[in-house]
């Protein structure tokens, strides 16, 4: 509070100063404020419109509120204006990869590859983009052959793991990642990765043990919190999953995944008014992710609030029109609610 008076009698003492209107966008967007981030953001383009950090903060903001075209459309005029900044190089190509358009993706990321031959980002964002088009044995053959060339890459091998789990299934590809986290013990994304496995895997105490080891080597990752706090939920010690998600809330507020498993834990509790405040938190962390209104909805779908369980199902089915659980439970939902409707009508 005492920062956005600040910038406030700053922007009242110069309107038209550009960076001020970053710093507002910036608490704005730290508050969930979206959209007046949004507007403090066009401020500041608008007096600026050559500053290529600022097209970043609008390409985030709009992320986070769903407009995915319009963010690629404002890192690509932040590209423009810093084509030598990988950074934003690096975002364009998340954002294709959010948007599933694996098509431009591969074209984006041969480019910068032409330029720099062993750009290891966009060698990872290449062989995802084969990958999700069913060109696995063209991405893992591609992966080999640039881990040949980059010996001691761990991420390379890591992301070839990774594509063959996609590939091959968990329990096949499994041993081969036990394996890598054996020769890269301080390898925190790595673990972090093998965490996750072991829990899809029910292999919850070996599970456990790894995410401590985690926040040994960090002990401020919120995500090894979530995976503890999911592990927690699994293993019926709800207490102590609430403090492990909360804690990842604490130290990455606008993190998703915490917020969904938030609202997984108190549902287990019967508390669906705050599970569903939680979903409702993640939904405002990033608009675009259609987890959170699915989970919202199954939680006022229990509460018998159909309408607004319908209301929830189909901003997830914006986001993912082919999700088959999300078409499944609004087509229950909308035929609940007509009954509802009609009976309240009798």
């Amino acid at each position: 509070e005492m920062a956005e008076r600040h910038i406030n009698f700053a922007l009242e003492k110069q309107p038209e100063n550009a960076a001020y209107w970053q710093i507002s966008a910036m608490l704005n967007a730290e508050a969930n404020q979206l959209e007046q981030a949004k507007l403090d953001l066009e401020k500041s383009t608008t007096y600026q419109p050559d500053n290529p950090k600022a097209w970043t903060k609008m390409a985030e903001i709009n992320r986070r509120m769903g407009d995915l075209p319009q963010a690629l459309h404002n890192i690509r005029q932040a590209s423009h204006l810093d084509p030598k900044d990988q950074n934003i190089a690096n975002y364009e190509m998340q954002l294709l990869l959010d948007q599933k358009n694996f098509d431009d993706l591969e074209v984006r990321a041969t480019e910068i590859r032409s330029v720099d031959p062993g750009n290891e980002t966009a060698t990872i964002f290449l062989a995802k983009a084969m990958a999700n088009q069913g060109k696995f044995d063209q991405a893992l053959t591609f992966l080999g052959k640039a881990a040949d060339q980059q010996p001691g890459n761990v991420q390379l091998v890591l992301e070839r793991i990774k594509i063959k789990k996609d590939q091959l299934g968990i329990e096949v590809v499994l041993p081969e990642l036990v394996a890598l986290a054996e020769t890269q013990p301080n390898r925190s994304d790595v673990l972090t990765t093998l965490t996750d496995w072991l829990i899809q895997s029910n292999r919850l105490e070996e599970a456990e043990e790894v995410a401590q080891t985690i926040l040994r080597i960090m002990p401020e990752e919120a995500q090894v919190y979530v995976m503890l706090g999911r592990l927690q939920r699994m293993k019926g010690k709800l207490d102590q999953a609430i403090a492990h998600l909360s804690e990842a809330v604490t130290l990455e507020p606008t993190l998703v995944d915490a917020y969904i498993e938030l609202g997984k834990t108190y549902q287990e509790r019967r508390d669906l008014e705050r599970a569903i405040d939680a979903f409702q938190k993640g939904s405002q962390a990033n608009q675009s992710d259609p987890r959170p209104y699915y989970h919202a909805g199954l939680a006022l779908k229990d509460c018998k609030d159909y309408s607004g369980a319908e209301i929830m199902l189909k901003e997830a089915k914006k986001y993912a029109p082919e999700d088959v659980n999300i078409i499944r439970q609004l087509g229950a939902v909308t035929a609940l609610n007509l009954i509802n409707n009609l009976r309240e009508a009798n």
